[in-house]
């Protein structure tokens, strides 16, 4: 099923099924046969032991700084600009951000509460809790991103609670036409194509590169703890490692520049 199990779309998605696709049959086979086995009807589950491959690492894609200002003038110009500029602050998943009401937003203390996402289950978008305990949090945000939702907020033409609804049904929007404008947005920004998720891995390097520590960058993404945000983003930790060991280097041969010469006393090996 994996290399061979799709028999439509082969042309677009190709001759083997999704892997998570393969695993959830697995699971359904594995529970129908494990009844079979527990009623006696068979004297062991065949699939139990049945090992499917591992799922290809997908290569993380960011954004670059240089990057950012073509995007966000590109946003500007195709009317999303406030979303987008949340999310690169923020780096909420895309159900959170999509399931944000005016309520969740603090004036008083500058901050986005997120305590919910938007799924899409038997066809329906619906509003679940996230995935995470850790994933409850309120998120601190800039004086500039507040003023420009409540800007938002006032050109708005009908009355919603949700901060950013679809301009067609005026309920949640569709992760994937979210996904679709952000594609167009890129195209048209001449800058090279990456997911939506990628917005969020974004967030994550271009905080850490600039010196906020991993502990923060991990509550606000949503993550259980520091360190798995430090294993996703270990290209980035090395670098802030490096320049670390590089300032403390630097900073004791300067105190030893500043001190009087001290003779050395060398043992031998």
């Amino acid at each position: 099923m994996y290399t061979n199990g799709r028999h439509k779309c082969t042309e677009k998605y190709g001759t083997g099924l999704a892997l998570k696709t393969v695993q959830g049959i697995k699971i359904a086979l594995q529970c129908c046969l494990q009844k079979a086995v527990d009623e006696g009807l068979l004297e062991r589950n065949p699939v139990a032991k049945v090992k499917l491959p591992r799922e290809p690492k997908k290569e993380m894609q960011t954004m670059k700084a240089n990057e950012l200002k073509a995007f966000l003038d590109e946003t500007k110009r195709s009317g999303c600009y406030e979303f987008f500029y949340l999310e690169l602050l923020t780096g909420m998943r895309i159900g959170e951000i999509l399931a944000l009401t005016w309520d969740d937003l603090d004036t008083e203390n500058n901050s986005i509460r997120v305590n919910k996402q938007v799924q899409r289950i038997d066809g329906e978008l619906v509003i679940n809790t996230p995935k995470t305990e850790a994933s409850i949090r309120t998120i601190t945000i800039c004086d500039d991103c507040v003023n420009e939702l409540l800007k938002m907020r006032a050109r708005q033409r009908f009355v919603t609670d949700l901060m950013f609804p679809s301009p067609v049904t005026m309920g949640y929007r569709d992760a994937k036409a979210v996904t679709r404008l952000l594609h167009r947005i890129q195209k048209r920004a001449g800058i090279p194509e990456i997911r939506f998720h990628d917005l969020r891995h974004s967030f994550a390097t271009l905080s850490l590169e600039a010196g906020v520590d991993v502990k923060t960058v991990s509550h606000m993404l949503g993550h259980t703890d520091a360190g798995f945000t430090m294993n996703t983003y270990m290209h980035v930790t090395d670098k802030m490692q490096q320049q670390v060991a590089d300032t403390m280097g630097n900073l004791i041969a300067r105190k030893q520049e500043e001190e009087p010469t001290t003779k050395r006393i060398t043992f031998p090996a």
